[in-house]
């Protein structure tokens, strides 16, 4: 009998806007990082579970699309600075995800662009 070995390449992709970090605040406590992954994975938080909740889903068990919603509960008022990370269980695939979270910090109402119109002086017919 032949025996062999597969090894498994898992790859753990996360929202393009997200890769880079998330940032928190007091006017947004919570958000949704989308991830595909071939493989389940395990989530490292580093923080307190009173500091930092993590819930992870999917929609149905044959889907490679998860959610894992990251939240700052309301009590809590220290800054937070660190990553998470997600790891196959599968592979040595992982994904660090920047956390930050500043309870000083309000979201910056950005005003929209005023629209600029350029005028024209007026023609004048002179005979």
């Amino acid at each position: 009998m032949t025996s062999f070995e597969i090894k498994l390449h898992c790859k753990i992709y996360v929202d393009k806007n997200k890769e880079r970090g998330v940032s928190l605040n007091v006017e947004q406590r919570s958000t949704v990082i989308g991830v595909v992954s071939i493989s389940d994975f395990e989530i490292e938080n580093p923080f307190k579970s009173s500091e930092l909740i993590i819930h992870k889903s999917r929609e149905n068990l044959q889907s490679n699309h998860f959610n894992v919603t990251v939240t700052i509960p309301e009590d809590s008022k220290r800054v937070l600075n660190g990553y998470v990370v997600l790891r196959s269980t599968l592979s040595d695939a992982s994904v660090k995800i920047p956390i930050r979270f500043n309870p000083e910090q309000k979201i910056r109402k950005v005003e929209p662009r005023k629209k600029v119109v350029e005028q024209k002086p007026p023609k004048y017919d002179i005979e």
